[in-house]
């Protein structure tokens, strides 16, 4: 499938600054973008939005790719890196008030994806949009740490797919705060992902480094964490956001020099993640022809063909041609997860949770309709009701009167 032409001209950019001057042709890029890119292309397509600020500072720090760019087309690309300034300075001082309150009580805080990529990574948080801000505690800080953030004018948002207290079911709790009209939302975490993919959060943390934010202390991943972490994030969402390919990139390329190939292989393999993080070193050096060092041996991940077969025949031509949603995205999006998840186990969970978001929106509607009052009968209904749903489909067809 050739590739949608918008993002295939993006992409080029990117890999003449990130994967060396000599993997594109100049001349023909500045007539490209001369000629096919225009403002209205960023508006219509929210994945080449989304790295406007990126693609600022890209051809700002970059001569020959700053002379070859249209005034206009750069100057899109500044109002949108300055307007996620602006955002980002709001999301700044809310994150700056939580980490003093947790300070004062020595809760250890790590800060995840957008804002440590911001900070630590980007080293500038205008480049990296950020829908919320994610933290992780320890779990035994979990229940006052949510009090805390209630106490600075959060209002957690209540999650239809579980019942009872949201605390017993989730790994983490996403609050909403209106500030200046702004929509400010917080994720806590207590540990790093569900129970498919299994962290040892533990010794992430033991791993973690120190890092002052704003005169308060928090911790950020150690940089092999940080990369396999962010590949299971990108894969789990079946890379929905170009941005996300960026950050793997942008790690990669920032610790080069700290990344060490037997350490991404073991720690992959413990969280069972192995194949997520192939999926995303492979998907990295296809689209921003991005030099991977070479003793990193993909064979190592021990990824099945199916699952190879699935990255290089649908996925890539999915991305390739993905700037639009259509009804296709979420069954790519389930076979994705399907194949990153590790054993028999894992996957049935995976089909099973995809046959019941076909079939009902969530467990209120069952309740409801059974008029269900314990979790114990909720659970098997909700492990029953898809079989219920296929034998009156089948008992129906048996029934039909044939013609």
């Amino acid at each position: 499938m050739k590739r949608h032409e918008h993002l295939d001209i993006v992409l080029r950019i990117l890999q003449y600054a990130w994967g060396g001057h000599d993997k594109t042709s100049l001349d023909s890029l500045k007539k490209d973008i001369s000629e096919k890119l225009t403002q209205k292309d960023f508006a219509n397509y929210p994945k080449l939005c989304d790295i406007s600020p990126l693609l600022y500072t890209v051809i700002k720090d970059n001569n020959q790719l700053y002379q070859i760019t249209p005034q206009h087309i750069f100057d899109s690309f500044k109002f949108m890196y300055y307007a996620q300034v602006k955002r980002c300075i709001l999301q700044y001082d809310q994150l700056s008030s939580v980490l003093e309150a947790f300070n004062e009580i020595k809760c250890q805080v790590m800060l995840l994806k957008g804002f440590a990529l911001s900070k630590v990574v980007y080293q500038n948080f205008g480049v990296r949009p950020m829908s919320d801000i994610d933290l992780l505690v320890k779990k035994k800080y979990f229940n006052q740490a949510t009090e805390i953030i209630s106490s600075l004018g959060f209002k957690a948002i209540i999650n239809p797919k579980f019942s009872g207290p949201i605390a017993e079911h989730a790994y983490h709790i996403q609050f909403l705060k209106v500030f200046n009209n702004q929509h400010i939302i917080l994720e806590l975490h207590h540990d790093l992902s569900n129970e498919t993919h299994q962290f040892n959060t533990a010794e992430y943390w033991n791993r973690a480094q120190q890092y002052v934010f704003d005169k308060n202390n928090a911790l950020v991943m150690e940089a092999n964490d940080l990369l396999v972490y962010l590949s299971l994030h990108s894969a789990r969402h079946n890379y929905k956001r170009l941005l996300w390919l960026c950050d793997l990139a942008q790690v990669i390329i920032v610790y080069k020099d700290t990344l060490h190939w037997d350490k991404l292989v073991r720690i992959s393999h413990e969280a069972k993640s192995n194949i997520a993080l192939f999926y995303s070193i492979y998907l990295i050096s296809h689209f921003f022809h991005l030099d991977i060092p070479p003793d990193w041996n993909l064979n190592d991940l021990s990824t099945p063909f199916i699952s190879r077969y699935w990255l290089e025949k649908i996925l890539i031509n999915h991305i390739n041609n993905g700037l639009r949603l259509n009804k296709k995205n979420n069954v790519i999006a389930f076979v994705t997860r399907l194949m990153i998840a590790p054993g028999i186990m894992s996957k049935t969970n995976v089909v099973n949770d995809y046959i019941k978001l076909l079939i009902f929106r969530n467990t209120d509607d069952l309740k409801k309709r059974y008029n269900i009052q314990s979790n114990i009968a909720l659970n098997i209904i909700r492990f029953a009701f898809p079989f219920i749903i296929l034998f009156r489909a089948i008992a129906e067809i048996i029934q039909r009167p044939q013609k």
